[in-house]
C-alpha cells in the first residue's frame, strides 16, 4: 500500500509536469525554484530517518527482552535444582513447559499484543511451587532469596518482551510520514525545470521514491520485532527449552514432563 501511494505520487507529478514544464523558469518572483522544492524534501528525509532511528532502537530492546528472558529461565531452572522434592520436581517441570509454550505459542500471539493462554498454566505452577517453598522452613535463606530473585527476574523480562511487542509508532504518525512522503515526491514531480532531460527527471524521481519507499518498508516492518521479514526469532528460548528439557529427563526418566513438546498442558 505504501509503495501504492508513492507511485501514485509520482505519476500524478509526472502529469502534472507535463503541463507545467513549458512554463518553469529557474526562477519565481525572484525565488529560485529549487529553495521552494529543497525543504519539503529535507524535512521528509530527516522525518524518516529520525523514526526509523527511534524504532530500530525499539526492536534492540525488544531482542535484548527476549534473550534475557531465555537467560532466567534457565537460571531459575539451575535454582529449582536446589530445593527439596516435591517443589523440585514441581518447578523445573514447570519451567520446562513454560519455555516450551513460550517459544511455541506465545511468539506467535504477540503480533496481535495477546498472551498465549498455553503458557498461563506453567506460570501459575511456578507461582504455587514459589510460595509453597516460602512457607517451608527447612529451605536456605540464600536459596530462598535466589529464587524468588530469580522468579521475579523472569517476569520482568516477559513484561518487557510483551511490551516491545506494541507497536512504538502510533498509526497517525506513520500515515503523517507516508502523506509527507507523497507530497515531497509530487511537488518535486510536478516542478521539475524544465531545462531538466525528461529521461534524467524520471530516473532521478523514481530512485527517490525508491529510497522513500524502502525507509516507509523498513520502519513498518522493525516496529514488529517479533513478526515480518526482520523480527527476532525465538532462537534463545527454544534452545533453552531444549536443554532444560533433556536435564529434566535425565534426572527424571520416569516421571514424564506435565506437557508435550510444544508446551501444551497434557
Amino acid at each position: 500500500m505504501i509503495a501504492a501511494i508513492i507511485v501514485g505520487a509520482l505519476l500524478v507529478g509526472l502529469v502534472a509536469n507535463r503541463f507545467v514544464r513549458p512554463f518553469a523558469k529557474t526562477e519565481v518572483q525572484g525565488v529560485k525554484l529549487e529553495t521552494l522544492t529543497g525543504p519539503i524534501v529535507s524535512v521528509t528525509v530527516l522525518l524518516l530517518a529520525f523514526t526509523l532511528v527511534t524504532v530500530y532502537q525499539s526492536f534492540l530492546r525488544g531482542a535484548t527482552a527476549a534473550a534475557d528472558e531465555a537467560r532466567k529461565v534457565d537460571y531459575q531452572f539451575e535454582m529449582g535444582q536446589l530445593l527439596k522434592e516435591p517443589e523440585r520436581q514441581q518447578i523445573m517441570s514447570a519451567m520446562v513447559c513454560y519455555a516450551s509454550a513460550v517459544a511455541s505459542y506465545e511468539w506467535a500471539t504477540m503480533e496481535q499484543g495477546r498472551t498465549a493462554p498455553e503458557v498461563s498454566p506453567w506460570t501459575r505452577q511456578i507461582r504455587a511451587g514459589v510460595a509453597t517453598m516460602v512457607q517451608r522452613d527447612d529451605v536456605a535463606s540464600s536459596v530462598m532469596g535466589s529464587l524468588l530473585t530469580a522468579d521475579r527476574d523472569r517476569g520482568e523480562a516477559r513484561s518487557r518482551r510483551l511490551t516491545e511487542a506494541q507497536p512504538s509508532v502510533p498509526t497517525e504518525l506513520k500515515a503523517l510520514l507516508v502523506l509527507t512522503a507523497s507530497i515531497g515526491i509530487l511537488v518535486l514531480a510536478t516542478f521539475t525545470l524544465g531545462s531538466v532531460n525528461r529521461r534524467v527527471q524520471i530516473g532521478v524521481l523514481t530512485a527517490l521514491s525508491s529510497v522513500f519507499i524502502l525507509f516507509l518498508a523498513a520502519i513498518t516492518d522493525l516496529d514488529k520485532p517479533y513478526d515480518g521479514l526482520i523480527a527476532t526469532e525465538p532462537t534463545d528460548i527454544t534452545r533453552v527449552a531444549g536443554d532444560l528439557r533433556e536435564d529434566y529427563l535425565e534426572e527424571y526418566p520416569s516421571v514424564p514432563l506435565p506437557c508435550d513438546e510444544t508446551g501444551r498442558e497434557g
